[in-house]
């Protein structure tokens, strides 16, 4: 219940359902207060078990990530411990920490909160954080890299000179992704189309409706179009890709239907622009192309978040992904600009960030 974040009132129910299946449970204890207790007593032993595993480890790294969520607007900070156990590498959950407790989110907060995480709420010695400490990993944000008093460049200096501070790979890959692909004239007309048709679906109910009923007249399933520009870049353009190639004929046929049943001045100035786009095979094409292209990436950035990653599998990786786009690009026929931009991606160190 803690981990699905069902309301505690839930509780009552979920115990009787496993009564009526036969389960013997301790008679009294089917209200919201005692689950409360039965939580804070997992949590505890949870933690308790966390200072076990790191003060019998020899060494640990630290993942960290910050987030901000619209409905209540409060910065929180997730942070893992990864350590080696059985010889493998295994992540652990140790805090989601409200940074507003603290105050802004500074580097100097976010510190503030991570060292009361592993001193306090785990309470592992000064000395095993301290000196067992080897890595810390964050995205490539100034708070976190800063050069001067940067988050990492803080940890680092608290009495840990061999600090490995590491941008994180999958934001890395992300970055890289986004900045080549953009680049490109003929991907990034595709990113600006699905950019215009996520604001006229969001602007004119009438186009959206028209979209619906075009699809129930052609007996086909209609998606609802996404927005297409947040911060996961490839999960967003991929995602958007796959809408709009369901959606093709649809979205060109309920355009056609607008502009021959409305008064041109009542047509909106942008629908025979999508419709160009729709109707222009190259235009398709690189869809296509930049759809398939999308799919190697997702499959890279998925391979660096399984919990089992090695870091020698890092490069072979790239490389392996490297080698799928060459062969597509190549069978595509692109040009050979095109062809050296892409496949030409590198995950290089990030130059120094200033505060």
């Amino acid at each position: 219940m803690a981990v699905e974040r069902k309301p505690l009132n839930s509780f009552k129910m979920l115990v009787k359902v496993l009564k009526d299946n036969g389960v013997l449970l301790i008679n009294g204890c089917d209200n919201s207060k005692a689950a409360s207790k039965f939580i804070q007593h997992i949590d505890r032993a949870m933690t308790e078990k966390i200072k076990l595993i790191l003060e019998n480890s020899s060494f640990f790294s630290i993942l960290s990530d910050g987030s901000q969520p619209r409905k209540t607007g409060s910065e929180k900070e997730l942070v893992y411990v990864r350590i080696v156990k059985d010889g493998d590498p295994t992540y652990l959950c140790v805090a989601l920490e409200n940074i507003d407790e603290y105050g802004h989110a500074t580097a100097d907060n976010l510190k503030r909160a991570i060292d009361h995480v592993f001193l306090k709420k785990i309470g592992i010695s000064k000395e095993d954080y301290t000196k067992k400490l080897v890595s810390c990993t964050a995205d490539g944000a100034s708070v976190n890299f800063g050069t001067y008093s940067g988050l990492l460049t803080q940890m680092s200096e608290d009495g840990r000179e061999w600090l490995l501070k590491i941008h994180c790979v999958c934001h890395r890959v992300e970055l890289a992704f986004g900045k080549v692909l953009t680049q490109i004239k003929e991907f990034n007309e595709v990113r600006q189309f699905m950019i215009t048709m996520y604001y006229v679906c969001k602007k004119s109910g009438k186009f959206k409706r028209q979209i619906k009923v075009t699809g129930e007249a052609m007996d086909a399933t209609v998606y609802n179009f996404p927005k297409v520009h947040g911060t996961r870049f490839v999960a967003h353009q991929k995602k958007g890709l796959e809408k709009l190639l369901h959606n093709w004929l649809i979205i060109l046929t309920a355009i056609e239907d607008i502009t021959a049943n409305t008064q041109p001045s009542k047509v909106n100035p942008k629908l025979p622009g999508l419709k160009k786009k729709l109707l222009d095979f190259n235009f398709l094409w690189h869809c296509c192309l930049y759809k398939e292209i999308l799919d190697v990436f997702a499959e890279l950035s998925l391979s660096f978040e399984r919990d089992q990653l090695m870091v020698s599998e890092i490069e072979l990786n790239v490389e392996k992904a490297s080698n799928h786009l060459n062969d597509i690009l190549e069978a595509s026929n692109e040009p050979e600009s095109l062809i050296e931009t892409i496949a030409g991606i590198t995950l290089e160190e990030d130059p120094e960030v200033p505060d």
